[in-house]
């Protein structure tokens, strides 16, 4: 398999995950690390551009992880 097969699959796996509710790739794990500190989430795949090749997820406001995101998304 060449790595552009391999990219382009994975792609469509993740297009996948934002429309089909039963796919492995509908909650993929969003790490993050700042400070020396690892964070990692599980979100919601919920749409994904293929021409910006982007991915929209959600995830549970009420969370620590929402500081967090929005913290480092400052720096």
């Amino acid at each position: 398999m060449q790595l552009s097969d391999f990219i382009n699959q994975a792609l469509k796996n993740i297009q996948r995950g934002a429309v089909d509710r039963k796919s492995k790739f509908r909650f993929p794990v969003l790490a993050s690390f700042s400070n020396n500190f690892l964070s990692q989430r599980i979100v919601i795949a919920r749409k994904f551009n293929e021409e910006q090749k982007s991915l929209v997820i959600f995830t549970d406001e009420k969370k620590s992880e929402i500081y967090r995101i929005k913290k480092q998304c400052t720096l």
